[in-house]
């Protein structure tokens, strides 16, 4: 017998991938994040209003989303290095944060058209 837990973990490889972006001559990679690194985000600006929880939610979104820079890569799963990036992404100005946070969608809908062509319709 098959283990189940091996069709539920190749399942959670569709959902990953990165995009590499370059801005001011250096190369970012930026990945799609995971279910609970999304809750994660959202539990993190539950408490905000409108614009304030958008911008929090870009913030907090590629905090997560960035894993290199120029070639030097974050280690994704430690929480004091992703509140560093947080407090270094609010420095940023508003239109750097927009421009990344839009190259992240590009990424997420890239991932989405992918899944339209694995997708099978199962006809009972």
């Amino acid at each position: 017998m098959k283990n189940p837990m091996d069709g539920l973990k190749k399942i959670a490889e569709l959902g990953k991938k990165e995009r590499n972006v370059v801005i001011a001559e250096t190369k970012i990679v930026l990945k799609s994040l995971s279910a609970r690194e999304e809750n994660n985000i959202f539990s993190a600006c539950q408490d905000l209003d409108g614009i304030f929880y958008i911008n929090a939610n870009k913030i907090q979104t590629l905090a997560c989303s960035i894993i290199e820079i120029s070639g030097a890569r974050f280690e994704t799963d430690n929480e004091e290095t992703l509140k560093e990036k947080v407090t270094v992404i609010e420095s940023w100005g508003q239109s750097v944060v927009d421009y990344l946070f839009t190259e992240y969608s590009v990424l997420i809908k890239e991932i989405e058209e992918s899944f339209k062509e694995i997708i099978v319709e199962i006809k009972e």
